[in-house]
């Protein structure tokens, strides 16, 4: 998923709540399905963006995650499972209108420096 802003992204509150999709292993670790890395917590149970420019890519509203999670799958083998969760995201840069995620299907993505999963 895009992790830059497009020149017609809109601002979005600071803080607030959001949905991602991951892949949770049978480990139990939750990992990115783009870069099949974990994600590291680096504030207690806070997550930072540390790849400069531009920030997590996350869905404001929980219709359109689980939309785009039932179009699309990044497993690989049977050692997990692609889940839609919770996020309270911080330091948000913005959203706009994603053209090149799925194809031909349009999804609105924000972006943000921070978050940690909601339980």
């Amino acid at each position: 998923m895009c992790n830059s802003l497009h020149l017609d992204s809109v601002p979005i509150p600071k803080t607030g709540y959001g949905w991602k999709i991951v892949i949770e292993k049978n480990n139990g670790k939750i990992i990115s399905p783009v870069s099949r890395s974990p994600y590291i917590k680096s504030e207690g149970e806070i997550i930072v963006w540390g790849q400069g420019g531009g920030g997590f890519c996350f869905f404001l509203k929980k219709k359109e995650a689980i939309r785009a999670n039932d179009l699309h799958s990044w497993l690989r083998g049977s050692d997990a499972r692609q889940i839609v969760v919770k996020i309270c995201y911080f330091e948000g840069i913005g959203k706009h209108i994603e053209t090149k995620f799925l194809g031909s299907y349009e999804f609105e993505v924000a972006l943000c420096k921070k978050f940690r999963f909601v339980k």
